[in-house]
């Protein structure tokens, strides 16, 4: 099983430095403060869209105050559609250890989840399976 990105930095150069688009390059299209940012994970399937966002050394109860901009991001692509849902992972991307995990879904936040990667991966399947379902669903 592989990746969409391999990340053999000595094989191929490090994904992060050549795949990592240089996104300040358009920070003067768009007004005010607002820069492009990135996802660090997006699935599609059957049209229900996931978008995934990994933070690292967050305070919970500081969460929404401290990712204001990004939380109205998610905010707006949830509500757009029942088949959009965005989740946020707060843990270490490196060794891919989950300490908690929110889920929006219809502009609405769940309670912080916890139980560590595997329950973050459960929490997919599920995902996944539901819209492995929706297969010609209307």
């Amino acid at each position: 099983m592989s990746s969409a990105l391999d990340r053999a930095c000595e094989k191929y150069g490090c994904a992060k430095v050549f795949l990592d688009p240089k996104l300040h390059t358009f920070d003067d299209c768009f007004g005010g403060a607002i820069r492009m940012g990135d996802i660090d994970g997006a699935v599609e399937r059957n049209g229900h869209i996931l978008w995934m966002e990994w933070k690292r050394g967050v305070i919970l109860d500081a969460f929404e105050t401290q990712f204001k901009a990004q939380i109205r991001q998610a905010r707006a692509f949830t509500e757009n559609s029942p088949k959009q849902t965005f989740i946020f992972v707060i843990g270490c991307p490196v060794e891919m250890d989950v300490n908690a995990y929110r889920v929006m879904w219809r502009g609405r936040f769940g309670p912080w989840e916890h139980g560590g990667t595997d329950a973050l991966r459960s929490r997919l399947k599920r995902w996944f399976a539901y819209a492995d379902e929706q297969r010609g669903a209307a």
